[in-house]
């Protein structure tokens, strides 16, 4: 084989793989639903039973959470790893205060009872309170009654306003 025509054939190549590298690649991603017609439903009735609150949805935990003060850097970001990428379904936040009532979770056939034990520890360690709905059909009154200790009256201080002072 000619030298001349090897070195033309991989200039080739190279051009080539310049040219398809250069040419922008439309992402292989599309638009999903926020929330799942049980998780608007949800929402829905919380709204009404807690007027004083207010629900943010789908929260990254890394919103909510920190690696604790004095960790080393391996560790903190060990720590930052346990919940960083997990979402919680709702958060309640107390309007006047700003401080976290409570999170809440809708637990479906996606939920695993080990994993979420683990899960509430570690919020629990930060000190939220997380109330979780059951699968099946939820009523008004279902969710009113597993609400019914974020009520005003019986709501507590969280440590949302105590860390941020208020």
């Amino acid at each position: 084989m000619h030298p001349e025509l090897l070195l033309a054939a991989l200039l080739i190549a190279v051009l080539l793989a310049a040219i398809a590298m250069a040419i922008p690649r439309r992402p292989r991603v599309r638009a999903k639903a926020l929330l799942t017609k049980r998780e608007r439903v949800a929402r829905v009735i919380i709204e009404r039973v807690l007027p004083h609150a207010r629900i943010y949805v789908q929260v990254s935990m890394g919103a909510l959470l920190q690696p604790k003060a004095g960790l080393g850097r391996n560790e903190a970001m060990r720590t930052r790893n346990r919940f960083s990428q997990k979402i919680v379904d709702f958060v309640i936040e107390d309007r006047a205060s700003g401080a976290v009532l409570a999170l809440v979770e809708l637990d479906d056939r996606s939920h695993d009872a080990p994993r979420d034990r683990q899960r509430d520890a570690m919020t629990a360690s930060a000190g939220y309170r997380t109330i979780r709905l059951p699968a099946g059909k939820l009523t008004t009154a279902d969710i009113a009654a597993r609400l019914q200790p974020l009520q005003p009256s019986n709501a507590g201080t969280s440590v949302s306003a105590t860390r941020s002072g208020a």
